[in-house]
């Protein structure tokens, strides 16, 4: 296993307790290696920034470029994975594998691509669909009922 980032297990230790993330670490070599057994994947070394999860690139055997997210402490697994199932690639990473037992999730990996700032016309007539207050693929229709939390309710826990 690689190495983890210094201000990642700190971190987490913080938001967590020493025992549960110490726990939890112990766990985390075997998972990798068990996802990378399910999901024929070369692990490479977590990104740097790392904050409540474990993210890292990977290669699947037929050389595509993934991401591997797990975290087991945090609570937002179901909610994130609602998410990415719900906009099945639109607007974000495409769920590709997941293992909903062990918390963790192979996502398709983005590239920096066009600028934002280059799809800006001099001067526009309405609203460009990643302006704040609008939605991407706004023709879609988003589900009534979702597990998400409001954000008005972010807290009040």
């Amino acid at each position: 296993m690689f190495a983890l980032p210094e201000d990642f297990i700190q971190f987490l230790r913080d938001a967590y307790g020493t025992e549960a993330a110490n726990a939890w670490f112990q766990r985390l070599p075997s998972l990798l290696e068990e996802c990378a057994e399910r999901w024929q994947l070369k692990l490479l070394p977590p990104f740097e920034n790392l904050s409540f999860h474990y993210v890292a690139p990977a290669e699947r055997s037929d050389g595509t470029s993934v991401i591997l997210k797990t975290c087991q402490l945090s609570d937002e697994f179901a909610q994130g994975l609602a998410a990415l199932r719900i906009f099945d690639g639109r607007g974000i990473a495409r769920l590709l594998e997941c293992d909903e037992e062990q918390e963790a999730m192979l996502l398709e990996r983005l590239q920096p691509g066009t600028m934002l700032a280059s799809l800006v016309p001099d001067r526009m007539s309405k609203p460009h669909p990643f302006w704040p207050g609008s939605r991407v693929n706004s023709g879609d229709r988003h589900p009534q009922s979702t597990p998400f939390r409001r954000l008005s309710n972010w807290g009040k826990d």
